[in-house]
Parts: C-alpha cells; sequence; structure tokens
C-alpha cells in the first residue's frame, strides 16, 4: 500500500498496522492516514508534537488531521506549513473550536489567501479556543469585503 501521508518519518509503520491489524481486516479498510489518526486517538499516545510542513496533504489527509486534533489528548504543537488552497487548512482550523491541549498551530504559508467565508470561520474558532498560545498564519492574504469580518479580526488582535 503506498504510503503518502508524510507521518511514515515520524512512526514506525510496522508496529503501528500491528497494532490496528484486526481492525484492518474488518469491514472498514481504513488508509495509512487512518492508522494514524487512531494511534493519535489512544489515551495512552505519547506524541506531544507533530509535524507535516512541506508535506503534500490533500482535503482527505487534512480532513482526518483535524479530527485527530479534536480527539487527541497530548498534541501540544502541530506544524502543518504549506498548503496551497485553504481546503487544505480549514479542517485543522475549524477543529481549534474543540482542541483540547494544542497550544501552537503553524499553517505558515506563502500562497494562501481567504476571502470572506474562511476568514469569518477562523475568526470563530479562534474566538472559541482556550488552549492556544501561539498560531503562525505567516504569509497568509486575507480578502475581506465584509466590515463585520474585519471589526472581529481587530477585536481578536486587540491587546
Amino acid at each position: 500500500m503506498r504510503r503518502n501521508f508524510c507521518l511514515r518519518y515520524t512512526l514506525c509503520w510496522k508496529r503501528l498496522r500491528r497494532k490496528f491489524f484486526s481492525f484492518s481486516r474488518s469491514r472498514y479498510n481504513p488508509t495509512d492516514r487512518q492508522y494514524c489518526a487512531l494511534c493519535f486517538r489512544e489515551p495512552n499516545c505519547k506524541l506531544r508534537s507533530l509535524n507535516v510542513s512541506k508535506c503534500l496533504l490533500g482535503g482527505l489527509d487534512a480532513g482526518c488531521l483535524g479530527e485527530t486534533v479534536r480527539k487527541a489528548r497530548n498534541l501540544d504543537a502541530l506544524r502543518a506549513a504549506g498548503a496551497s488552497r485553504p481546503a487544505d487548512v480549514m479542517p485543522l482550523v475549524l477543529a481549534l473550536t474543540e482542541a483540547p491541549c494544542l497550544q501552537l498551530l503553524d499553517l505558515s504559508s506563502p500562497r494562501l489567501a481567504l476571502d470572506d467565508h474562511p476568514s469569518r470561520l477562523l475568526c470563530h474558532a479562534l474566538a472559541r479556543n482556550t488552549t492556544l498560545k501561539l498560531l503562525s498564519l505567516e504569509g497568509w492574504t486575507f480578502r475581506i469585503e465584509v466590515s463585520e469580518i474585519l471589526l472581529l479580526f481587530m477585536w481578536l488582535v486587540k491587546p
């Protein structure tokens, strides 16, 4: 099976596959990214930091990673820099509303542009998050035409 997900450098796939082998033979037949997500969501998982920067994450990968951020109990830092489309980062942004312990999120990207609706979702997710201490959106371009969203941004960045 081809492993497109860049976590293959972080985890030992043989051990991970052995652990979920019985699950893979069930009717669900999860992919490699789902194996990772299942592992990270376990209460005894010791992974505290994950760096998938510059990996070619697609929409499914980002969605799976977003669900993992929602459920992982020990994940403190996530670096997912280098996305080129809003669809690749929005699952992670939306996961911020329920992230139980995430303190650092790096979504830096030199070529990412958000218009009104994704900007509004980002503002609402940041307003609801209570654990985040460092957020990096370096290189993002915001195209905001609705004054309400601009006011929301100003409220979020006000000291």
